[in-house]
C-alpha cells in the first residue's frame, strides 16, 4: 500500500495526496510556529533576569549641628531565584504546548480541504464518464428517431438525464475551486495542486487497517490535553513563586558629626516578612492549577471518546465499502450492461436505461465518497500520530 504512505519530509514540486501533511507541517513552521518561537523565545529570556537583583540607596540629612549626616547602603533578597527560573520555565511549557494545538488543527484545516479538493475532483471525472456513456447512448437514439424507428421521449429523457449530470459535475467543480481557494490560502498562492495518477475508483481501501485503534490509548498524549496541563504546571509555578518566604539582607555605611568630627559608622540587618507578599494570589493559583488538572482528566477522556468514534467509524464505513463492492456495484453494472444491450435492440424503452445507469453510478458515486472518507480518516490518524512524535 505504497500510496498511503506518508513521506519522511515534504519533497519539492508539487503538493500531492502522499506530501500534503508534510507541506502543512513545514508551511506552519513558517508562519504560526514562527509566532510561537518568539513567545517562547521571550519566556526564555525573562528567565534569564528571573531574580530581582541587589539594590543601592543612599541619603543624606544637614542643617543641625551634631545631627549631620551620610548614610550609603545595599539590601538584597536571600533568594537564590529557583522558584522564579521555574515559573518561565513553565511558562515556556506552555507556550510550547498551546503552540501544538495551534498547529494540529493547522494540520487539519490543511487535510479537510485537501479531501474536499482531491474528492471534487474525482467527483467530477466520475460525472464526466457518466455525460460520456449518456451521450453515446443519445447519439445513435438521435439517428433511429429520424429515420422513424424510436421513439422522441426516449432521446429527450437521455437529454434530461444528461443535462442532470452536467448540472451536478458543474456543482461540483464550484466545489472544488472552493476547496483549492482555501488551500490556497493555507498553503500559500504558488502551491501546485497535484492529484497524482492514483483514483477513488482503482484502490482497495476495503483491506485497510484501522489507524485509529492504536492511538485511543494515547489519548493522554493530546495536545489539547497537554496544553492544559502545561497551563497546570504554570500555575503551580506561580504558586510556589508567590508562596515563598524571602528574607532581605540590608548593609551600609553612614558617617555623622556627633558633638564633633564626622565619624564613620558601619551596619548590618535583615528583614524577616511575617507572611509571603504574594500568598493570597498563590492560593487561587493552586486552586486555578487543581481545576485544570480535573480539565485534563475531562478532556482526555473527550479526545478518547472522539478516537474511539472514529475508529467505529472507520470500520462500519470499510465494511459498508466492502458490501457495496460485493453486493451493489457489481449487480448494478451487470444489470446496466444488459439493458443497455437490450435498448440497442429495441427490446425495453429508455427509462429503465436511464434509471439502471443512474442506480449504477450513484452507487459508485458512493463508493468514492466512502473511499475519500476513509483515507481522510486514515490521513488524520497518520498526521495526528506523527505529531504526537514530534512535540
Amino acid at each position: 500500500m505504497w500510496w498511503l504512505a506518508w513521506t519522511v519530509a515534504a519533497s519539492a514540486g508539487p503538493v500531492t495526496w502522499e506530501s500534503v501533511a508534510d507541506e502543512a507541517i513545514d508551511t506552519w513552521a513558517g508562519t504560526g510556529g514562527e509566532v510561537v518561537d518568539a513567545r517562547v523565545d521571550g519566556a526564555v529570556r525573562a528567565r534569564r533576569v528571573a531574580t530581582r537583583g541587589p539594590s543601592v540607596a543612599a541619603q543624606a540629612q544637614a542643617g543641625m549641628a551634631s545631627a549631620n549626616q551620610v548614610t550609603v547602603y545595599a539590601q538584597a533578597d536571600l533568594a537564590l531565584g529557583l522558584r522564579a527560573r521555574q515559573l518561565w520555565d513553565r511558562r515556556a511549557d506552555a507556550l510550547r504546548a498551546e503552540g501544538a494545538v495551534g498547529r494540529q488543527d493547522f494540520v487539519e484545516r490543511v487535510l479537510d480541504a485537501w479531501t474536499t479538493w482531491w474528492m471534487a475532483q474525482e467527483l467530477a471525472e466520475h460525472l464526466d464518464a457518466w455525460s460520456d456513456e449518456v451521450e453515446a447512448t443519445l447519439r445513435p437514439l438521435d439517428e433511429a428517431v429520424k429515420e422513424g424507428i424510436a421513439a422522441p421521449l426516449d432521446a429527450e429523457d437521455l437529454r434530461a438525464e444528461l443535462a442532470g449530470v452536467r448540472a451536478e459535475a458543474a456543482a461540483i467543480r464550484a466545489q472544488a475551486v472552493r476547496a483549492e481557494a482555501e488551500l490556497r490560502a493555507l498553503l500559500g498562492e504558488d502551491v501546485t495542486l497535484d492529484t497524482g495518477e492514483l483514483h477513488l475508483h482503482d484502490l482497495d481501501v476495503a483491506g485497510l487497517q484501522n489507524p485509529w485503534s492504536g492511538l485511543v490509548s494515547r489519548a493522554g498524549d493530546a495536545p489539547r490535553v497537554q496544553a492544559v496541563l502545561a497551563q497546570a504546571g504554570a500555575s503551580e509555578a506561580s504558586a510556589r513563586f508567590g508562596a515563598r518566604w524571602v528574607p532581605t539582607l540590608q548593609g551600609g555605611f553612614a558617617a555623622a558629626d556627633a558633638n564633633g568630627p564626622w565619624g564613620p559608622l558601619g551596619y548590618v540587618g535583615i528583614e524577616l516578612p511575617l507572611r509571603p507578599a504574594g500568598l493570597s494570589e498563590a492560593r487561587m493559583e493552586r486552586a486555578h492549577a487543581t481545576a485544570l488538572r480535573r480539565e485534563a482528566d475531562w478532556r482526555t477522556d473527550l479526545v478518547r471518546g472522539a478516537w474511539t468514534t472514529e475508529a467505529s467509524a472507520f470500520e462500519a464505513d470499510r465494511e459498508r465499502i466492502r458490501r457495496l463492492d460485493e453486493e451493489v456495484v457489481g449487480p448494478l453494472e451487470r444489470r446496466l450492461r444488459r439493458l443497455e444491450d437490450a435498448f440497442a435492440d429495441g427490446l425495453v424503452p429508455a427509462d429503465r436505461v436511464i434509471r439502471a445507469r443512474r442506480d449504477h453510478h450513484e452507487a459508485e458515486h458512493e463508493r468514492l465518497v466512502l473511499a475519500a472518507r476513509l483515507l481522510a480518516s486514515r490521513a488524520h490518524a497518520q498526521a495526528t500520530l506523527r505529531l504526537l512524535e514530534s512535540k
